[in-house]
């Protein structure tokens, strides 16, 4: 693997491992592995400086070993995580998307932010 890739995706595959390997690809910025039937994120993925995307939805994910320093996107969703993983709760870039503004179609037919 190239020392300099910066996005890396295999999706829909068999049961696949992250290798120890990864950890020397400092400029990876994306790194998708949705589909994929992982059990753990490994700690080699705290070594990557540049990840940005971490997508590894649907698989079979119980536990993150690993700190993702610099994540700003991360997608683990379907996976058989019961709790936030520690890991995660300590990844500040973390951007965590706030769901649009709720709306409402009154009388007047003009939107108007619902009340909370």
């Amino acid at each position: 693997m190239s020392q300099q890739m910066i996005y890396f995706s295999t999706t829909y595959g068999e049961p696949v491992q992250v290798p120890a390997s990864f950890a020397r690809l400092g400029r990876l910025r994306s790194l998708i592995l949705s589909h994929n039937r992982l059990t753990h994120v490994p700690m080699e993925l705290s070594a990557l400086p540049s990840l940005e995307l971490f997508n590894a939805a649907n698989n079979e994910i119980a536990a993150v070993d690993c700190i993702l320093p610099s994540v700003r996107r991360l997608l683990l969703d379907d996976n058989r995580l019961t709790t936030i993983p520690h890991g995660v709760l300590r990844c500040r870039r973390l951007q965590v998307p706030l769901p649009p503004p709720l709306t409402a179609v009154l009388p007047s037919s003009r939107p108007s932010a619902l009340p909370m």
